[in-house]
């Protein structure tokens, strides 16, 4: 009777740890490309605001809830094509400089992961870029990477993002001006 009781609980701790295994830290390479990025800005503070990782199974589990839940079924497709989702929120604090830039040497960190630079802006007040992978003609995640004087935003997305993009445009389309798409999202 014990060692059926230990089976269960042996089985139970294997199961939530890897069900909840990097919900909150994020993996390596996302280390990595923070830590590089923020070795860069040696005259600044950087503090973590909000930085997490949700994995497969945990995105699973939140399908799963939201079936019971009276969410749109646009909202509910959209979640079938997201895999793993990565977030990191950065305070830029103590800055003496102007807008720091962005090292370029990212760019090749994430060439090697097979990412390539799709979109650049380099504003006076703001730095982003946007990094797709494609795989087998599909594209299959997105790295942005946005900076400005108060912080730092950078999101690693993996799934079936086109089939994302694919609906959100197919449901908003790019007729709207921006203030009208955002004053729509949010009333949604």
């Amino acid at each position: 009777m014990k060692s059926n009781l230990r089976l269960k609980i042996v089985i139970l701790a294997f199961s939530a740890a890897s069900l909840f295994s990097g919900c909150v830290m994020v993996d390596r390479d996302f280390r990595l490309t923070r830590n590089e990025i923020f070795s860069s800005f040696s005259d600044m503070d950087l503090n973590t605001e909000v930085q997490f990782q949700i994995g497969a199974e945990l995105i699973t589990l939140g399908r799963i809830a939201i079936a019971f839940t009276d969410i749109e079924p646009d909202v509910r497709e959209m979640l079938q094509e997201i895999h793993s989702l990565q977030v990191g929120v950065y305070q830029i604090e103590n800055s003496k400089t102007n807008l720091p830039r962005i090292p370029t040497n990212i760019e090749q960190r994430l060439k090697q992961r097979g990412y390539s630079a799709i979109v650049k802006v380099k504003d006076r007040d703001e730095n982003v870029w946007i990094f797709t992978r494609i795989h087998r003609h599909r594209l299959r995640a997105m790295y942005v990477i946005s900076l400005d004087r108060e912080e730092l935003v950078l999101i690693e997305m993996e799934g079936r993002l086109g089939k994302l993009i694919e609906k959100a445009v197919r449901d908003r389309g790019f007729k709207q001006g921006r203030k009208q798409l955002i004053a729509s999202n949010l009333k949604n």
